[in-house]
């Protein structure tokens, strides 16, 4: 953990900027130090990090986790408008995640810094939460899915009321440009794959996501983006969110897992989203999900991902179409 002396030698402009902001959110003038410590966040992110231990207005002293950055927009790491940087995410918790109640980390408060032109979020520090991804009990996987099927039921039918807060409507056009994307990359691969072409222009395997009920999906909803503690569970990283089926988060979090391991967490999604039994469109809405999830990660780059993922995502392509 870095002491204000320890930061004040890596230059006084970032001293600065943190104490305009953080000043600026709990009400504390920059003279009077709101910022005491601040420690870089260990995991690599889109977005710098860092754990800020800091003073608010009323003198109290408390630790909160700190994102900041450019806008996305128009950057290669928007992904195509897949993400969108920290004014999406606060729009999430603005609008969706404080008003539902859900567990989740407080935000705290969204600024643009004029000054550095960079957008800063601050949310709640979670004290001993633990990634998902860190956890050894297979049953925080079926906790975390179960909690995915709730908040989609809790938000089903929230996207007309919420088209207005800059939360992305997902239609036809998004699910064919990354169909059309993975057609453009494939290059060769064609040759070794000759059903891949006909399948990028196949509009029947997204047309189940046109029909399916909407609700607010994270978009990225996998287990490097959850925090576990004490048995809940705390979705993180909401630059994704979107206006779309639930299934499409469900097909993202298991995809390329075991079939007796993706089946189990499927069945505590479905079982905690409709207690009275799914509905008969989930299984082709949840086919058609794991399908657009194979081409989200298959047109995300103009490279396209590795050989090893490549084949992966082909494979399972291949045994759903």
């Amino acid at each position: 953990m870095f002491s204000i002396g320890d930061w004040r030698g890596a230059g006084s402009a970032e001293l600065d900027d943190a104490a305009r902001v953080l000043g600026s959110v709990f009400g504390t003038a920059q003279s009077e130090g709101p910022v005491i410590y601040r420690r870089p966040w260990p995991f690599e992110g889109t977005f710098d990090a860092e754990v800020v231990t800091c003073r608010n207005g009323a003198g109290d002293v408390r630790r909160v986790y700190c994102k900041h950055g450019p806008s996305v927009d128009g950057t290669r790491h928007a992904a195509y408008g897949h993400r969108g940087g920290l004014a999406r995410e606060a729009a999430v918790y603005s609008y969706v995640l404080e008003p539902l109640g859900v567990s989740t980390a407080r935000c705290i408060g969204f600024r643009h810094d004029d000054p550095t032109d960079a957008d800063w979020l601050v949310l709640e520090f979670l004290e001993g939460a633990t990634p998902l991804l860190d956890c050894r009990r297979s049953r925080a996987l079926d906790r975390a899915a179960e909690w995915l099927g709730s908040f989609h039921g809790a938000t089903e039918g929230l996207w007309p009321d919420l088209l207005l807060s800059g939360i992305p409507f997902r239609d036809a056009e998004w699910y064919q440009g990354w169909m059309d994307r993975t057609a453009g990359w494939a290059g060769a691969l064609h040759l070794r794959h000759p059903w891949l072409a006909t399948a990028c222009r196949r509009a029947d395997l997204y047309e189940p996501l046109l029909t399916a009920a909407h609700s607010v999906i994270h978009g990225e909803f996998t287990a490097a983006n959850v925090l576990v503690r004490d048995g809940d569970v705390f979705p993180v990283d909401w630059e994704s969110a979107a206006l779309a089926p639930g299934e499409l988060d469900l097909a993202f979090y298991t995809l390329g897992w075991p079939d007796r391991l993706r089946r189990r967490v499927e069945t505590a999604y479905a079982r905690r989203r409709w207690p009275s039994g799914p509905p008969p469109t989930f299984e082709p809405t949840l086919r058609a999900a794991r399908i657009h999830a194979c081409f989200r990660v298959l047109g995300d780059s103009p490279a396209g991902p590795s050989a090893a993922d490549a084949r992966t995502l082909f494979r399972i392509l291949r045994s759903l179409i």
